[in-house]
């Protein structure tokens, strides 16, 4: 039996029976507290843990592993035995680490980054050395121009090395800034050319112009150094910009093969924000009267056969799995731990999925519980498990399938397929569907394919498969124009996508 749909005034009646929500500042646990850190409010505390993060490249979160800060503090400090004593000395690192608990600046942004790094002292002492050639320069106008180009240069570098990953449109804008549209992100691209010192717009162009770097002033060896500084400068900022360039794939979703350090700092953001969520559930619930004892008592259940849990343990779980679980498996597996990670995290979102499901007859449910606040709230925590999921899915421990080519034929009442290509597991199925031609969206392709019914991979790079019937093919075939496309997914869920071209391959799929 269906819940009764509500009205109007059912939903009015509910937003009066409850108290209004109000926060005194405090989290609201799922349960029992571990006592640990404040939070600091004040700005001597904000100091003092940005300065631990500096230094061991440990960030502080709520419920975190202790584990992780004595890991952290062991990396950067060293015991060494002497005369009868442990003493401990720093070990600063060169590479570029931004935390310790889960994920690190790693890869294409940590390249990126070094480089840019080691640049901004050098571009910082030339801009702030440069001098005016004109004879009459407006100082007041050039030391803001001075001020804007090191304040955007400074927020590339420091972007370029941001936990995550750089804010992409904030790099585009501070290079339009910097260069003009020419370095715009409508311009980004391989195969873009440097702007020269005498081409350069934006607030370089401002620069030039406000401090008259040309030849035309040029009188002294120290002018002309003064010029030189202005030429290097721009030479600096062309070298930080070819390499986003050659590297912003990486960052704007293009290049989906994400690096490990990089993609486990966004799965530790969204894993604290589960946390954060549940504690969040626990507040809505304590605001409807539905307090922690209760919540042990409310039973879900998802249907005859299946196991049934209390809310409060599903609450647990949830946090659990966020604060410590989660994150201890892919510290300790790495690559191979994501599968778990994965699956747990999947198994977590049914359960909750199964909580907003729950049938009228069940006596345990109270009804604060199917009180709108609540459902959201329960929602929202739903939706953040399945982003966990969907960021821990960039971490792969092999590339996607690739494939290269294809040959179709009919024999008899069977389509045949062999296709050639690299990084194909054995596990892997083959489909077949249709869609407008030079068609990129391989999951539009997928939601509406046929599996083969047989398929047979020769070490990673030979694929051949089979239909028969072809009934469901053509069930599927569209009116023209279209064009056949063939998939191949990976038991890791990536997937290859190859348009069936070439006038062998077009005859068999339009003769379907």
């Amino acid at each position: 039996m269906a819940p009764k749909k509500k009205t109007i005034t059912d939903e009015i009646d509910e937003a009066t029976a409850w108290p209004i929500m109000v926060s005194d500042g405090l989290p609201w646990a799922a349960g029992p507290q571990v006592p640990g850190p404040a939070t600091p409010s004040s700005d001597l505390g904000a100091s003092a843990l940005s300065a631990i993060k500096n230094v061991l490249g440990w960030a502080y979160r709520p419920g975190a592993d202790p584990k992780t800060l004595v890991g952290a503090l062991n990396q950067k400090f060293k015991a060494i035995p002497r005369q009868g004593r442990v003493d401990y000395e720093y070990q600063p690192s060169n590479s570029v680490a931004v935390q310790a608990d889960l994920g690190k600046v790693t890869g294409a942004q940590a390249s990126l980054y070094t480089r840019a790094k080691a640049s901004l002292d050098q571009m910082m002492i030339l801009l702030a050395g440069l001098k005016p050639l004109l004879p009459d320069p407006d100082i007041s106008e050039i030391e803001a121009i001075r001020s804007l180009v090191r304040n955007e240069i400074n927020d590339v570098v420091q972007q370029l090395g941001a936990e995550g990953g750089p804010n992409v449109q904030l790099v585009d804008e501070a290079f339009t800034f910097l260069g003009g549209p020419s370095w715009g992100a409508d311009d980004i691209s391989a195969s873009g050319t440097s702007l020269s010192f005498r081409d350069v717009g934006g607030h370089l162009g401002a620069l030039r112009h406000g401090f008259g770097f040309s030849n035309r002033w040029v009188n002294t060896i120290d002018e002309e150094q003064d010029l030189t500084n202005f030429i290097v400068l721009v030479d600096y900022v062309n070298t930080v910009y070819e390499s986003w360039k050659a590297n912003r794939k990486y960052f704007d979703g293009t290049e989906t093969h994400a690096f490990m350090g990089t993609a486990l700092i966004q799965v530790s953001r969204v894993l604290a924000v589960i946390a954060e969520t549940v504690d969040e559930v626990c507040y809505v619930c304590n605001t409807v009267f539905l307090g922690p004892a209760e919540r042990q008592t409310i039973q879900l259940t998802y249907g005859a056969g299946k196991p049934t849990i209390f809310f409060a343990d599903l609450l647990e779980w949830v946090r659990g799995f966020a604060a410590d679980e989660g994150r201890r498996i892919i510290n300790e597996s790495g690559k191979d731990g994501v599968q778990t990670f994965t699956r747990t995290a999947r198994r977590l979102k049914q359960l909750v999925e199964g909580a907003l499901k729950q049938e009228p007859d069940n006596d345990t449910i109270p009804d604060a519980f199917r009180t709108r606040r609540i459902q959201v709230a329960i929602g929202n925590l739903a939706g953040q498990l399945e982003m966990a999921i969907k960021e821990a899915r960039n971490i792969k421990r092999v590339p996607p399938p690739q494939i290269y080519w294809a040959d179709v034929e009919f024999r008899g009442s069977n389509l045949l397929i062999e296709m050639g290509g690299i990084d194909i597991s054995q596990d892997a199925i083959v489909r077949m569907g249709f869609g407008a031609a030079r068609l990129t969206d391989a999951a539009a392709v997928d939601a509406n394919a046929v599996t083969a019914n047989y398929r047979y991979v020769t070490a990673s790079t030979l694929v051949r498969a089979g239909f028969d019937p072809l009934d469901e093919l053509r069930k599927q075939k569209p009116k023209k124009p279209y064009t056949g496309y063939l998939i191949v997914k990976n038991d890791d869920g990536q997937i290859a996508l190859f348009e069936l071209r070439g006038e062998d391959n077009e005859e068999v799929v339009n003769n379907l």
